[in-house]
């Protein structure tokens, strides 16, 4: 048997070293920083002549890059096992542990990836978001400002395709995970939107919102619902999110949610362009300059420029009033 101990090797030089379908995984991300193992490679070889070979490794600081979202995290540290038998045609790779930090933002878990004919990762992944990083991707129109936290767990498997990127990859991997939220904030269409707590469930390419508190201005709002298409539409994959589900409010003043125009915004859309929904609703009091309803349902969809009303009933004027309605909006003038 042959023991070695390697101390401070440069990772860039290391991954020279490694099996080139191991390589070709790694490379993408840019590793930087210095690499430590203890390796064992065994008298016993197997039945192709090849003898097994361990290598147990540390990176007690190093940095990746991540194309997905061109981004350089830093203050990684990482320890885990490389077993390879077969030569190069069999191979685990193990991080068993590793973490990173990019300002208030942190990540940790684990990754397991095993070639045999093909190649299998699998990964748990911590996250700790500040969602400031996300200002510089301007992922929905009309948005302002982002803040706030997203804090959970999330796991995903795949078989890798080398024909496809690392983000088509992570697309169509199968995700599952559960995260909570708390005091995020943003601007739309100028309007204060706030999200002080809510939790989230990651099932593939579809996310279930279980409960989660809206605040509009001075208007709250209680949704329950879903959103399609999530990791698609960040890939580039799919041009819209999804949006379905039911809310609910005691009282909605529809001052908090229309924007009162200027003749600068005569050149800018009201609706999104990037979102599709269709939401039921129920309001106990409407509010509505002077006018007031009470016992407001009905389902609101939406898709590109058309925003329809559907079901709508109401109490008001000491009747009641039922039917549908439709806005359109109509094409910019970019002139």
């Amino acid at each position: 048997d042959i023991n070695l101990h390697i101390q401070n090797l440069d990772i860039e030089k290391l991954t020279e070293l490694l099996p080139v379908r191991l390589t070709a995984l790694i490379s993408p991300f840019r590793p930087q920083g210095t690499f430590i193992a203890t390796i064992h490679i065994s008298e016993r070889c197997d039945a192709d002549n090849f003898p097994k070979i361990v290598a147990d490794f540390q990176v007690p600081k190093g940095s990746l890059f991540i194309p997905a979202i061109k981004t350089e995290v830093s203050d990684i540290s990482m320890h885990g096992k490389i077993i390879s038998t077969s030569g190069i045609k069999k191979y685990t790779f193990e991080i068993n542990s590793f973490e990173a930090r990019s300002g208030e933002s942190s990540v940790s878990g684990k990754i397991f990836i095993k070639e045999n004919n093909g190649t299998t990762i699998k990964a748990l992944v911590n996250i700790k978001a500040n969602l400031d990083a996300l200002n510089e991707i301007k992922l929905i129109s009309n948005y302002g400002p982002l803040k706030g936290i997203i804090d959970g767990s999330v796991g995903f498997a795949l078989n890798y395709d080398r024909e496809k990127t690392w983000k088509e990859n992570l697309v169509f991997a199968k995700k599952s995970g559960n995260l909570k939220i708390s005091g995020i904030e943003c601007t739309v269409n100028k309007t204060l939107c706030s999200l002080p707590t809510g939790s989230l469930q990651i099932i593939n390419d579809r996310i279930l919102i279980p409960d989660l508190e809206l605040k509009i201005n001075r208007s709250n709002l209680f949704f329950t619902g879903r959103v399609d298409h999530w990791s698609t539409f960040l890939a580039g994959k799919s041009k819209k999110l999804f949006l379905s589900g039911k809310f609910q409010a005691n009282e909605l003043n529809t001052e908090d949610l229309i924007t009162p125009s200027s003749e600068s915004d005569t050149t800018k859309k009201i609706f999104p362009e990037n979102i599709e929904l269709e939401v039921g609703y129920v309001i106990k009091n409407l509010l509505w300059n002077n006018f007031s309803a009470q016992n407001i349902k009905g389902t609101i969809c939406l898709d590109q420029n058309r925003l329809s009303v559907n079901n709508l009933s109401m109490q008001t004027l000491g009747g009641k009033i039922s039917g549908k309605m439709f806005m359109v909006e109509n094409p910019v003038d970019k002139t």
